[in-house]
């Protein structure tokens, strides 16, 4: 494959093609997650990260990992001679970033969740409808930030708690 159009056929994704596209004709950033097993991703075998990038190098032969900080995520990011913008791959699963997490999400429900691997979060709405101090809040946020487990365990589908789909949990 040598043309970049193509590009759905090489990741197996419609629509993919336009977003990579982006990256030639824009400094832009496209950023692909790999498929982690909770909600509809349980019990599904996605593209790894070491998969999409050899993909990806079937179109784009000299693409190569940069040292640039592009946000504050933990995407690794790539770059070729045609693209004006940056591939980001994060390896959630197979490449785990637990060690240098630095995210937490807050849920619909106000739960706070320092992990997506796991169920557990603190209750935030309930301090809150509790008529809680500033100081409280950010009290229960940072032992909610302090208490992240230390890796997820995504490796061991059996182990994970979380039941709910990404876009129930704020993702």
């Amino acid at each position: 494959i040598t043309d970049p159009h193509e590009i759905a056929n090489v990741m197996g994704t419609d629509g993919i093609e336009y977003m990579l596209q982006a990256t030639e004709d824009l400094p832009v950033d496209v950023r692909f997650i790999e498929l982690m097993p909770i909600g509809e991703g349980r019990g599904l075998k996605g593209v790894s990260p070491d998969e999409a990038l050899a993909r990806l190098r079937a179109v784009w032969p000299d693409l190569h990992p940069t040292d640039e900080r592009r946000g504050n995520g933990p995407a690794q990011y790539y770059a070729a001679a045609a693209l004006e913008g940056r591939i980001g791959l994060i390896g959630a699963v197979s490449h785990a970033f637990c060690a240098a997490c630095n995210r937490v999400r807050l849920t619909s429900t106000g739960v706070l969740k320092p992990c997506l691997c796991y169920e557990e979060g603190t209750d935030l709405r309930s301090l809150l409808r509790g008529g809680c101090t500033d100081e409280a809040l950010a009290r229960a946020m940072a032992g909610a930030i302090r208490g992240k487990p230390p890796a997820h365990c995504f490796a061991r589908e059996e182990g994970v708690t979380e039941r709910r789909a990404m876009f129930q949990i704020g993702g």
